[in-house]
């Protein structure tokens, strides 16, 4: 593995030097079938990252909701080989818009705080503390927007472990979380 300072993707629009290996392809070299499955529309072929992968689906904007009914597809089917399969499962990004069986569990838009892009940017922008009351509202839609993260994890969990694959095993990333001024 590499530092992004040493190899060189830092960025939006950086594209992975061809010459380094991808763990894809490591997975690949070593004899198991690979296949990606992505929300994120900033994590595509032209990035360099879907060399090694057998099967590179992608799922931006409102495909999204089609990612878990193609994973699920896609292991149901038999093989010989042994699976390296990564998800990429865009929430709790904002927009903090969740299903609505999420969307009221912990608070629910108030004001010009509704869970956009654009609000999200004006708070980084004013930077208030953690007691404004737009940033308490953000932050509950926010975690209205983790508890629905959590239900797709637990639900690519439950369709990795089942069908005989109990053996299987699983690793969860995050890219970065929000702090909505708890740092002051």
């Amino acid at each position: 593995g590499r530092t992004q300072e040493q190899h060189g993707v830092r960025d939006v629009g950086q594209i992975l030097d061809g010459e380094l290996p991808t763990l894809a392809e490591s997975f690949r070299a070593a004899g198991y079938a690979t296949a990606a499955f992505l929300q994120n529309k900033l994590v595509t072929r032209e990035t360099g990252l879907a060399r090694g992968f057998d099967e590179w689906q992608e799922f931006p904007g409102e495909a999204r909701a089609l990612l878990l009914p193609a994973l699920e597809r896609f292991l149901a089917q038999p093989r010989a080989k042994p699976l390296f399969v990564y998800v990429h499962l865009l929430p709790p990004h904002a927009p903090y818009q969740p299903p609505p069986e999420f969307a009221g569990r912990f608070g629910a838009p108030k004001g010009p705080a509704d869970g956009s892009v654009a609000f999200l940017g004006e708070l980084a922008h004013r930077q208030p503390g953690a007691a404004d009351p737009h940033v308490a509202a953000m932050r509950a839609l926010y975690d209205n927007h983790v508890a629905y993260a959590d239900s797709l994890a637990g639900t690519v969990a439950g369709l990795v472990f089942a069908r005989g694959r109990e053996s299987s095993s699983l690793l969860f990333l995050s890219d970065h979380g929000e702090a909505f001024g708890q740092h002051d």
